[in-house]
């Protein structure tokens, strides 16, 4: 169902998108209905924002902007903004998608949410958010009677896909940020970034501003989320890292190192990532490919050869993994 009648609250009497979602939230915690004809109501088709399957009917919306249209030029350098909206959704909102070639960050600021996504189900409390890939399934709703606020940021740019592989890897794409978050002020600059005279377009200044500004969100997120810590490893995890290194050009098995460091399959690879950052497997890999660069750099050994010493029999394997890491052959990394 899609639902056209979402309603913008004025939010009289606060200077800034944050207080506004603060004086809404007040206001829904003690029961004080949100009257619609508060200064600044209008009406937004919520169907030309973007497509899908949802409820978004009597929502109040704190802070919406036009949709954007990025030019080519931030479409092949920057990231780039489609959509930015702050609102607060009735119990009943809900939203069902896939396809659609955008990324999401939705942080939470009232009420309860819940996503589902890639098989797992988040719980999205005050302060809790997430980053998705919009062309992959998603289905997220209000989780509580009280409905839910969150701030909604659509974009996209050249390089997200490889920073989106990056989070969701190492990291997750669940994020919990502090009231004193420095991304509050960053969603606030977003807000605040004036549209060219179009009314509908950015300038480049603009869009290079834009693009920083959600560079900006993207490491404040990922600073919040968990990563490996070596410097507060296990020691039998650092002799787990130490052995990969030593032995990369070996064929080493899961098997393999269970047995040889005690540890149970499950528990072993749990705990590598913990602390790592990434699995056993992905390690091993990233070293034989660190040492394939480092031959590559400072010898004139065939490439047939580095291949065999960094542990690849087949030279054809190891020069798809190669490009697949490193965007280029190893003859092309060798030239540069």
């Amino acid at each position: 169902m899609t639902v056209s009648n979402v309603f913008i609250d004025g939010s009289k009497g606060a200077s800034t998108f944050t207080e506004a979602a603060r004086h809404i939230e007040a206001r829904l915690c003690t029961g004080e209905p949100l009257s619609l004809q508060d200064d600044g109501v209008k009406i937004l088709d919520w169907s030309n924002v973007m497509q899908g399957e949802f409820d978004v009917s009597e929502s109040r919306v704190i802070h919406i902007k036009p949709v954007y249209y990025p030019s080519v030029i931030a479409r092949r350098s920057y990231f780039y903004l489609q959509q930015l909206v702050s609102s607060n959704f009735p119990s009943r909102h809900y939203t069902r998608r896939s396809g659609v070639d955008s990324y999401l960050i939705a942080l939470t600021f009232f009420g309860q949410g819940r996503l589902e996504y890639e098989n797992t189900a988040y719980t999205l409390q005050p302060g809790d958010g997430f980053i998705i890939d919009c062309r992959k399934p998603h289905y997220y709703h209000a989780a509580s009677h009280l409905g839910w606020g969150y701030h909604i940021i659509h974009f996209n740019g050249f390089a997200m896909a490889d920073y989106f592989s990056q989070i969701e890897h190492a990291h997750g794409i669940k994020f919990t940020i502090s009231r004193e978050s420095v991304l509050y002020a960053q969603l606030e600059q977003l807000y605040k970034t004036p549209l060219a005279p179009s009314r509908y377009t950015l300038n480049t200044s603009q869009e290079i501003l834009t693009s920083c500004i959600l560079t900006n969100i993207l490491t404040e997120i990922m600073q919040t989320m968990p990563i490996g810590d070596a410097g507060e490893c296990p020691d039998k995890i650092l002799r787990i890292r130490d052995y990969l290194e030593e032995h990369c050009a070996e064929h080493i098995s899961l098997n393999d190192l269970a047995s040889r460091f005690a540890m149970s399959k499950y528990h072993l690879c749990h705990e590598f990532k913990k602390h790592i950052g990434e699995a056993p497997k992905e390690y091993l890999t990233n070293a034989r490919i660190y040492k394939a660069k480092t031959m590559l750099h400072f010898t004139n050994r065939l490439v047939a050869d580095i291949a065999q010493e960094v542990g690849y029999a087949g030279n054809t394997h190891f020069f798809t993994l190669f490009k697949k890491h490193e965007g280029m052959s190893p003859a092309e990394y060798r030239k540069r």
